[in-house]
């Protein structure tokens, strides 16, 4: 079975019913890979939980603005979409921390989350898809017009990441519009109230324009590629 087709079976049989992990100052995109080392109390309990079940399935949603007062509580508040994605590569330390490996797979929405004993947040989430006007779905011609200009606004931004050889392997002509502007606003590693607008948008075209406009407006700014370990 394909990896999209194990994780539409599992999002199934869990019945949208998925373990958060809420982050600070993070925006998750579907199609990211992201190395996470989890260290707090309720976290490693989730990923007992999580290696105990017949689930891999874990969603990264973002913490709101005033956090900070609350973040160990249930009630710390997050934006309505994230991403639910597969933990995969999960390695139990001898301190009973975990280092995995997270696979982004579909935006979700948080309709509400469910009271259960733990520590930990549960969500019930339905998945949320990408979205084309019908009228420029098959027009080749946008598509990769705004792929095209996507790109050289990103190298204009970051050369320092587009002329990495592991850059240009990821970005080709190939890859679909909606993974393009994906993978280029979460490279940009900007400010999460500058980002997550662009998880929000399931409108490719629109969550593409919208980039775009956004890099034409920016100055460089210096990041690493490929990110580094996530801390929770």
């Amino acid at each position: 079975m394909s990896l999209d087709g194990e994780f539409e079976a599992e999002f199934q049989r869990a019945e949208g019913k998925i373990r958060l992990f809420p982050l600070p100052n993070y925006v998750p995109f579907p199609g990211i890979r992201q190395p996470l080392h989890l260290f707090e109390p309720r976290y490693v309990s989730l990923m007992d939980d999580l290696m105990e079940s017949e689930s891999s399935l874990l969603s990264l949603v973002v913490l709101r603005p005033g956090w900070k007062e609350i973040y160990n509580t249930k009630t710390c508040p997050i934006y309505p979409i994230g991403v639910v994605g597969m933990a995969t590569n999960v390695e139990r330390l001898d301190n009973g921390r975990y280092n995995l490996l997270w696979q982004g797979m579909s935006r979700c929405r948080v309709l509400s989350e469910v009271a259960h004993a733990k520590e930990y947040r549960l969500g019930q989430l339905e998945l949320v898809l990408d979205e084309m006007d019908a009228g420029l779905f098959g027009d080749v011609q946008v598509k990769s017009t705004m792929a095209w200009d996507l790109v050289e606004h990103f190298k204009s931004l970051r050369p320092d990441l587009a002329s990495d050889s592991s850059f240009a392997k990821i970005v080709n002509e190939k890859m679909p519009l909606s993974q393009l502007c994906d993978l280029l606003a979460f490279l940009l590693k900007l400010d999460q109230e500058l980002i997550y607008p662009f998880l929000a948008e399931p409108d490719i075209i629109k969550r593409g324009r919208n980039l775009a406009e956004l890099m034409s407006l920016l100055r460089p700014t210096g990041s690493k590629f490929p990110p580094n370990f996530s801390d929770n």
